[in-house]
């Protein structure tokens, strides 16, 4: 029992750091000089991948071994669940709730990790069907509403989106999840006081929240406060030094400070790292030549050695034409999702322990951003 007890205590603070999205590449503006921001749409954290994280990959085998030494326990298959949705083994997440609802089909909790594998396989109707099943939007459940609200993300309505993130705030003001997607969506549209607030919020209540940092870090290159933005990617390169996205941002704002010899050594390691697709490749070559033409206004350049090396990898990264990515340009940032609650007795998971005594007062009243939100439409 104690070592069950300590596997679930393993999942919990896993899912309460991963709840925010994996966005992908930036790509840099000519016209204003700032990021954008864009998406790869993959739904995973921004720390170190899961499925590559060893103590997570033991603490599922354990939790295995414990559903099929006791298969009656629901709080192991819960947890099993909840670490293989992490994972992206979405059938075997699936699986396991559905043994939870033979025994309990009203099981809420099992409900909710259906709604959110389906979410991130994009079956958006499959989890309509488990959301509906919640409550729907008369649920007083901000994880619920959160993901409706990803629901909406996907089906293309951002306005709506942003309409229930809203919601599932006054309903739990501490739901950093919906507060992280609200952000982003402030971001996205450049509303960059708004989702500051939100981000900076997020991060007195959990200082290491990565993906937090990560787009105040965003906001303060797009201000041109790029020695702040550069500090902030650093902080988060310490405990994931291959994060792509973090990387390529360095590298834009290293340039943007004439750092042009911090910006290639990035730009290399953002090369190594990063996946195979065209939108991104393109995107490096569009800041190798950014960094090449600043220095070359400033009498230096880059060895021509070194620029067909750099190439090389990229062109290498590319791949065969038929594997590439045919999307162009930036697009949305994909929100966060909601890890699902494990239990009664673990009703905040999004928190970093051993940060679980919050109120919901504790993120502060949103009446000041919807102000500030209402000026801005009136000018």
């Amino acid at each position: 029992m104690k070592l069950n007890f300590l596997v679930v205590l393993l999942a919990l603070k896993f899912l309460a750091s991963c709840q925010t999205a994996k966005t992908g590449g930036k790509v840099v503006d000519r016209s204003r000089g700032e990021i954008i921001i864009s998406s790869s749409g993959d739904q995973r954290s921004a720390l170190p991948e899961a499925s590559q994280d060893s103590s997570l990959t033991d603490a599922r085998v354990q939790l295995i071994k414990a559903t099929q030494k006791d298969p009656t326990d629901i709080n192991s298959l819960l947890s099993l669940a909840q670490l293989q949705l992490a994972q992206d083994q979405f059938r075997d997440a699936e699986d396991s709730c559905q043994k939870v609802l033979r025994m309990d089909i009203k099981n809420q909790e099992a409900r909710k990790i259906l709604a959110q594998s389906s979410i991130r396989q994009d079956l958006n109707d499959k989890a309509m069907i488990f959301l509906s099943a919640l409550g729907g939007e008369q649920s007083r459940d901000s994880s619920v509403i959160n993901m409706l609200g990803l629901v909406s993300f996907s089906r293309g309505d951002s306005s709506d989106a942003m309409r229930l993130w809203k919601h599932a705030l006054t309903l739990n003001a501490n739901d950093i999840s919906a507060r992280m997607n609200l952000g982003v969506m402030y971001l996205k549209y450049r509303l960059l006081s708004q989702a500051s607030t939100h981000f900076e919020r997020i991060l007195k209540v959990a200082p290491e929240h990565q993906d937090a940092k990560l787009h105040l870090a965003i906001i303060y290159g797009s201000r041109g406060a790029h020695e702040q933005s550069i500090a902030t990617y650093k902080s988060i390169l310490k405990s994931d030094p291959n994060n792509t996205l973090v990387l390529f941002n360095l590298a834009v704002s290293q340039n943007a400070i004439s750092a042009y010899d911090d910006a290639i050594d990035s730009l290399k390691t953002y090369i190594k790292s990063s996946p195979s697709k065209s939108t991104q490749t393109d995107q490096a070559f569009a800041l190798l030549e950014d960094i090449n033409t600043n220095k070359q206004a400033k009498g230096q350049r880059i060895s021509d050695s070194e620029i067909r090396a750099l190439a090389a990898n990229l062109n290498q990264k590319k791949g065969p034409a038929k594997n590439q990515d045919k999307s162009v340009g930036p697009v949305a940032p994909t929100p966060v999702q909601e890890a699902p609650q494990k239990s009664t007795a673990n009703r905040e998971p999004t928190k970093k322990a051993p940060k679980v005594e919050k109120q919901p007062s504790d993120l502060g009243d949103d009446k000041g951003i919807d102000e500030l939100e209402n000026e801005l439409r009136a000018h």
